[in-house]
């Protein structure tokens, strides 16, 4: 087994006065150890070698010895090849008398910083006078910084600094990883509308209108620009509106509106016109008031993804009725109510409440034609349970009866069941919808079906998957 040699007092301190001066070859052939042995203890010691620099001749060592008395920074004038800092460490190391030092001796001078060479009064406003540093305050700001981001993988030009890269290559440096969010200092407004259109029109390859205005905040989360955007804008409107200003975007054309912008009842009006406009060139609508009525309903209207209409009449009660809002915004037009509220089935024979139900209805009896499926929603008279534990009475959209006219399932279209939205108009629909759910579960001797707009997706997947159990066991 190979016996280790430990380091002794007389040693280490023989290495600390040393190992700036001597090689480690020269310190392990006299200490009678190995290289290894000696590089090993000054890295557990933390000795490191400064830049390698000439040893000092006899001439400069004299002309240390001579001139004591001097400051450092005078004597360095006779040593052209020497650093300040070389100087210091030598006149130590050789216990010369220079009493009085850098900070003393030059303090109050114009010197001139040697990095960026601007000519500087020396005191503790523009150096660090207690370091012997003749590189100014912010020049060294400037190089932690610098070094700071190098380690990041990111090399900054002393005098660009950040402008060394565009706007655009440090929005890639986020994508990396090189960085987790921008230096504070340098988004200004003007280059995060630059980094905005790269983002949505680059990464995203949004670059023409009906794209763009489709972008959501939340689309550019991973680029860490939310908050700048908070910093430098009113809301997520402001901001795409401003840097896309050529296409002089719309509130309502954005998923996410200005706050408290749809309590605004002529927002709203500005918003139908528009949605009007869009409908009628999109649909080739030629009779305007007998055709724009089918295409303002709620199933519709989802489709579309313009939910914002619904809401303008039933959370913010801006009319009571699409026939309201339409009459009037366009007074010179002749709509007839019964359009708006009366959907007929496709056989001709069968009134609905919405268009949503005509499309349950139509399904149903083209699918599963020895069935016997009544619409019950336009008959509430005859067709009504009432719920003694709440004191409420339930109409339901659609029965399905045998061959004696006995109900066998209730079938019951929640349309408005968002559990998104937290308003108090759909929350008290919620619940009301829970508790007629609960009472026609537990009827005797009825199946019951609750049907959702989900369920009318994927050509009416839902309705027929929920049917299917009835049928079987009927």
């Amino acid at each position: 087994m190979r016996k280790i040699k430990i380091w002794t007092e007389s040693e280490i301190e023989f290495l600390k006065a040393n190992y700036q001066t001597l090689s480690f070859e020269e310190i392990a052939k006299s200490l009678n150890r190995t290289v290894k042995s000696v590089t090993g203890k000054c890295h557990l010691l933390g000795l490191r070698k400064r830049n390698k620099q000439p040893r000092y001749t006899e001439e400069e060592i004299k002309i240390l010895i001579s001139n004591q008395g001097m400051t450092i920074n005078e004597v360095s004038k006779l040593l052209n090849n020497r650093s300040i800092s070389s100087i210091d460490y030598k006149i130590k190391e050789l216990g010369l008398n220079y009493n009085i030092r850098t900070k003393q001796s030059i303090e109050g001078n114009i010197v001139k910083c040697s990095k960026c060479q601007n000519n500087k009064e020396f005191n503790s406003d523009n150096f660090y006078v207690d370091k012997n540093l003749l590189i100014c305050k912010k020049c060294l700001v400037k190089i932690v910084f610098i070094n700071k981001l190098k380690r990041k993988g990111i090399l900054l030009d002393f005098n660009k600094l950040l402008d060394t890269y565009t706007p655009e290559e440090w929005v890639e440096f986020i994508l990396k990883g090189n960085i987790k969010k921008y230096p504070q200092s340098y988004i200004t407004k003007e280059i995060l509308i630059r980094m905005l259109r790269y983002v949505v029109n680059i990464k995203l390859n949004r670059t023409v209108r009906e794209e763009i205005i489709k972008t959501t905040r939340n689309e550019i989360k991973k680029y860490a620009l939310n908050s700048h955007i908070s910093n430098h804008f009113n809301g997520w409107y402001e901001a795409i509106s401003t840097t896309f200003s050529e296409l002089e975007i719309k509130p309502f054309e954005l998923f996410e509106t200005p706050k408290g912008y749809w309590l605004n009842k002529s927002h709203a009006d500005e918003y139908m016109i528009w949605l009007v406009g869009y409908l009628i060139n999109n649909n080739n609508i030629q009779n305007i008031e007998k055709e724009l009525p089918q295409y303002l309903s709620h199933t519709y209207l989802r489709d579309i993804k313009q939910n914002k209409a619904i809401d303008c009449l039933h959370l913010y009660k801006h009319y009571k009725s699409m026939y309201e809002w339409m009459s009037t915004l366009y007074p010179n037009l002749n709509f007839n109510q019964k359009d708006f509220s009366t959907y007929v089935s496709n056989d001709g024979k069968t009134e609905l409440d919405s268009l949503e139900e005509k499309y349950i209805y139509d399904f149903i009896l083209e699918n599963f034609p020895n069935i016997t499926l009544i619409a019950t929603g336009r008959k509430r008279k005859n067709n009504t349970y009432f719920n003694d534990k709440y004191n409420e009475s339930y109409s339901p959209d659609f029965k399905i009866i045998d061959e004696n006219k006995k109900v066998r399932c209730i079938i019951e279209y929640f349309g408005f069941y968002n559990l998104k939205n937290e308003h108090h108009v759909f929350k008290d629909y919620i619940e009301k919808a829970d508790r007629k759910t609960d009472y026609f579960n537990n009827l005797e001797d009825i199946y019951f079906i609750d049907l959702y707009p989900i369920d009318l997706n994927n050509n009416f997947e839902g309705v027929r998957n929920k049917l299917m159990p009835f049928l079987l066991s009927s």
